[in-house]
């Protein structure tokens, strides 16, 4: 894990600890109907924050602004990069969605025109211009259970999301992850603000459980929801996120700036109580189709295989990864091929071009081609674009040497890479020079083939 991500997420659990929120709050607002039926609009969010919890425990606590303390922060990366406010409540006897404009006194804001039994909120997490909340008790206004309650910023108007599961009456609501309180990736929103992803699974039935990534698509005027990707199957009794013997949530995911998915599954082949535990690790990309009748049919490409040892849980499998084809005949000392599982947006990708890049390392000292890295020599790190056709089939293209860094190895550059808007991509690389300081160092890659 890159030190830009450790310490955002030390930053996310200081937040989470002090009850705050990011990027709003707002006035009541009571619907028609069913008292558990999801208000058409709360108000706007714009001049306050919010969270979820208890207005009784919160009142008088002083709580931090997420936006302006994380501004700070952004000021010394660039403006690619999206915050993300998250907070989670353990349980939902008493927690609703609550809001605050001075950070001392706090008020219940109407999900729905009950006030003495207000809709549950156990998670929330900010998603760029909307609020993403997972909820229990409130319904549409077709009686239809709401699983998610998403609320414009600006204007307060909320949208009910009910995951469409086929097996739902026997695998149970689907659970989220909105926080990273669980040790999962938690919610993730596309650089460009188009779309966001969350992961959930199931846990009611063993028998009969899911595991999959929700889309909420937010480039019309209403958000729209359609299921990215879905497995199921039994669940491991002692794992629930695990389906078949296969886990979805093995490593973090990476949404494409397009709609589509790249995400990484762990097949475990050993004793689930080994350490560390002996599988196969696959990295897919998911072409997503919203339309789809049913989304375990989903076209994905694999794009990467390795199988984990005692040792070593990074060199591909040099006979079935994708990856090896096109780098091994590069040289002949290549013995070893590191991957680290993820991937950057390409800015030229679209709903018909499903296109991506990585970054990979090898052990090679003959081919290292022209591009400096952070030791001022050449580099074995390269830039692949993978292109993905509509029926699944992946073709790599080598772009030659890349000081992006692969996230591996003590002195590896940051793995956090975002395109910046003018056709490159661009990476930080973290360095502590004493233990209370460190230097920032910023390196951008053309998106140009240069093998």
């Amino acid at each position: 894990m890159s030190v830009t991500k450790k310490l955002l997420i030390l930053l996310f659990m200081f937040l989470l600890s002090s009850c705050g929120g990011g990027g709003g709050g707002g006035s009541s607002s009571s619907a028609s109907g069913s008292s558990t039926t999801l208000a058409s609009s709360v108000g706007s969010l714009s001049n306050y924050q919010v969270t979820a919890g208890n207005t009784l425990s919160l009142n008088g606590s002083t709580t931090l602004s997420f936006n302006s303390i994380f501004r700070i922060i952004l000021a010394k990366f660039n403006d690619g990069i999206i915050s993300s406010a998250r907070a989670s409540v353990s349980s939902c006897s008493s927690s609703g969605l609550v809001a605050t404009s001075d950070n001392q006194n706090w008020s219940l804001i109407g999900l729905s025109s009950s006030t003495s039994t207000p809709a549950c909120v156990s998670q929330i997490q900010d998603a760029g211009n909307y609020l993403v909340l997972a909820v229990s008790g409130v319904t549409d206004s077709s009686g239809n259970a709401c699983d998610l309650a998403v609320i414009a910023k600006s204007t307060g108007n909320t949208t009910c999301i009910t995951v469409p599961l086929a097996n739902r009456a026997t695998s149970g609501a689907p659970i989220f992850f909105l926080d990273p309180s669980n040790a999962q990736t938690p919610g993730q929103l596309t650089l460009n603000g188009n779309y966001f992803f969350v992961g959930f699974y199931t846990a009611s039935n063993v028998s009969s459980a899911y595991e999959g990534f929700l889309r909420l698509d937010f480039t019309g005027a209403v958000p729209t929801a359609s299921i990215a990707y879905l497995s199921y199957g039994s669940a491991d009794p002692q794992n629930s996120q695990r389906i078949n013997g296969e886990s979805i949530f093995w490593a973090p995911y990476y949404p494409m700036e397009n709609g589509d998915l790249m995400f990484t599954q762990f097949n475990l082949t050993g004793s689930a109580s080994a350490v560390p535990q002996i599988g196969i690790v696959q990295t897919y990309y998911v072409v997503v189709n919203p339309s789809l009748s049913d989304p375990t049919t989903a076209v994905k490409a694999l794009v990467n295989q390795t199988t984990t040892t005692s040792s070593d849980g990074y060199s591909i499998d040099l006979t079935n990864s994708p990856i090896a084809p096109i780098v091994t005949p590069l040289a002949g000392d290549i013995t070893q091929i590191h991957y680290n599982n993820d991937a950057y947006p390409d800015p030229s990708a679209s709903a018909t071009v499903h296109s991506f890049y990585i970054n990979v390392g090898t052990n090679s000292s003959t081919y290292q081609p022209a591009c400096v890295n952070q030791n001022g020599a050449n580099t074995s790190t390269l830039l692949l674009k993978g292109v993905v056709s509509t029926n699944g089939t992946l073709t790599f293209t080598n772009y030659g040497g890349s000081n992006l860094g692969n996230g591996l190895g003590a002195n590896s550059l940051s793995n956090d890479v975002t395109p910046d808007g003018n056709g490159n991509l661009v990476t930080l690389l973290w360095k502590a020079t004493s233990p209370t300081s460190f230097t920032v160092t910023k390196y951008i890659r053309p998106l140009a083939q240069n093998p």
